[in-house]
């Protein structure tokens, strides 16, 4: 199959959802798939974009022509994905990068990954600003960015024939302003948190300073890979505890055998079955799927004293922004939970809706800042770091 006629499939399917949501929904993820590779090797960026411009983005260059896809979340991760490895993977410095990445094994701290990635000038949050509204101002370069393309759009009446492709894919959302290897070396990978040697120590000095007794399980769900839990538990040495990874092996992540000997296997388990199994004093989840809640089934397990969220909070793409965050923007009418993430760090009771989730069942929210400063993720760019953070959770 040419690119043409991946790009022709994907317009299909996209065109099928109105008729077959269901069918066209399961079959896109599987049509970007097979348009990726076909695009890369045609080995000519200027013609890739050409044929991506007139089979998918823009075929009639009008703004109209953004309706098909643009709202579309697998279709737009897949274009973000593709522009990021299109215009970076083949560079010395993202192979330079690789190379220095290449052993899953080491754990890097900050500053050798600035330098790997060269983020010298990317604005780093401090512990201050990590847990401070007033400096996180670049968070919104993503909506300026868009909304300027939106603008451009609008000021030439629809017509697209005189914005770049970028302008036309910052237009429907897909966040690639101030990107660059780093961003790419993570979308190859497959890696949505980028680990640090500061992180994981901050991560286990606060899990020390809960004092726990010798014995105690601190359960990781959905580990993936498993390399947070390996290497948080080396930094838990001789404290006592029992860290435990476990993941429902849906992705198909590569397991401990790229983390060096040593590593423990992750077990395949559901987040439930992993719960009934362990009872665990501490829980950890580290970006948990968009859209679906495990807070709930955490707290009901009545071992568990604190669980730490790792990601995006409130209004991002980790769990349900109602179930998980208590976030009331996202409180559905028609259910009496609602459904989605918290934009405000302790929602209250009030008369007009119910309190979050959290609060219902009895626990409390405490954000890390001496952790989120430390962290760093796919997302993240030289304008803004600070997409993922660390909350707990504490049993009243």
């Amino acid at each position: 199959m040419s690119s043409r006629g991946g790009l022709a499939l994907l317009r299909g399917l996209l065109n099928m959802k109105t008729k077959a949501p269901a069918l066209a929904n399961s079959l896109i993820p599987y049509a970007c798939w097979m348009a990726n590779p076909l695009l890369l090797n045609m080995n000519d960026r200027s013609a890739e974009e050409r044929v991506l411009r007139g089979h998918l983005l823009a075929p009639k260059e009008r703004a109209e022509d953004l309706n098909l896809w643009a709202d579309d979340n697998p279709t737009r991760t897949w274009l973000r994905r593709y522009w990021l490895t299109s215009n970076y993977r083949g560079t010395p410095r993202y192979h330079a990068a690789a190379a220095a990445m290449n052993d899953p094994a080491i754990l890097p701290n900050l500053a050798t990954t600035k330098k790997i990635f060269s983020m010298k000038e990317w604005r780093f949050l401090s512990a201050v600003t990590a847990g401070n509204s007033d400096g996180r101002e670049d968070s919104g370069a993503d909506e300026r960015r868009r909304l300027a393309a939106i603008a451009k759009i609008e000021a030439a009446n629809g017509a697209l024939d005189g914005l770049e492709t970028l302008e036309i894919l910052e237009a429907a959302g897909c966040a690639l302003g101030g990107r660059s290897t780093f961003n790419a070396w993570c979308e190859a990978h497959g890696v949505f948190e980028f680990l640090t040697h500061e992180y994981v120590a901050a991560l286990a000095k606060h899990i020390r300073s809960l004092s726990l007794p010798a014995g105690s399980v601190v359960l990781e769900l959905g580990s993936g890979s498993g390399r947070l839990a390996h290497f948080l538990r080396r930094e838990l040495v001789g404290s006592g505890l029992r860290v435990i990874a476990t993941d429902s092996g849906r992705w198909n992540l590569k397991r401990k055998d790229n983390l060096g000997a040593g590593a423990e296997a992750v077990e395949t388990l559901s987040y439930g079955q992993a719960l009934t199994k362990y009872q665990p004093t501490v829980v950890i989840t580290a970006w948990m799927p968009m859209g679906v809640d495990w807070s709930a089934t955490i707290r009901s397990t009545s071992s568990v004293q604190e669980y730490l969220l790792v990601g995006e909070a409130d209004d991002g793409c980790c769990g349900h922004n109602w179930y998980t965050w208590g976030n009331p923007d996202f409180l559905a009418p028609s259910s009496p939970a609602g459904a989605g993430a918290s934009s405000t760090k302790e929602p209250a009771p009030s008369s007009s809706g119910p309190p979050a989730p959290y609060l219902a069942d009895g626990w409390t929210r405490q954000d890390l800042p001496a952790l989120s400063s430390h962290q760093l993720s796919r997302f993240d760019s030289e304008d803004f770091v600070g997409n993922s953070c660390t909350v707990a959770f504490r049993r009243k």
